[in-house]
């Protein structure tokens, strides 16, 4: 039996799904300011985590927006 204190889970995934895709936003954002705005160039290392980063602005974005809470169970 759940108490008074305890959230629903469907609503804390979605919470959790929401975060998720705010960091991966600010990440994106960030990276693309520093080398687009600022001029630095990337590291090797660097290119590799925009290419699994940058897509996962996309995808938690579209998960959160059509409430699909799949990626956050």
């Amino acid at each position: 039996m759940a108490t008074s204190t305890e959230r629903p889970r469907p609503m804390r995934a979605w919470a959790v799904l929401v975060v998720a895709w705010g960091v991966a936003l600010v990440s994106t954002l960030g990276a693309l300011f520093l080398g687009e705005v600022m001029g630095m160039t990337p590291c090797l290392l660097c290119w590799y985590q925009r290419i699994f980063m940058f897509p996962l602005a996309l995808i938690l974005g579209m998960a959160a927006f059509a409430e699909d809470r799949r990626g956050a169970i």
